[in-house]
């Protein structure tokens, strides 16, 4: 009978440092996932020059005989993933 109480003991033990660890790890990425930092306003920016069009609603400068209008947009969708990547590198956890 005292073995038996001895082995619940003991596997009680085992489950708390599971749900410990458990709880911790869940901290952890928590934190991880709700972390803000200042990298991500250039997803801001990306948004405002695309979403603001009186910015670019011309014709000129032409650019190979493409309006303005057209190859800025365009300009900015590769812009838009540099600045993706640069927030990707700058804000990723190193292991």
């Amino acid at each position: 009978m005292e073995s038996e109480t001895a082995k619940r003991e003991a596997g009680n033990r085992e489950a708390g440092k599971r749900e410990a660890g458990k709880r911790e790890a869940g901290k952890r990425e928590a934190g991880k996932r709700g972390a803000w930092s200042w990298w991500y306003l250039l997803f801001a920016v990306q948004f405002v020059v695309i979403l603001w069009p009186p910015l670019y609603n011309r014709a000129e400068p032409h650019l190979l005989g493409i309006p303005f209008f057209y190859w800025f947009q365009l300009l900015w969708v590769i812009v838009s993933a540099v600045f993706t990547a640069v927030i990707y590198f700058a804000t990723r956890d190193r292991p």
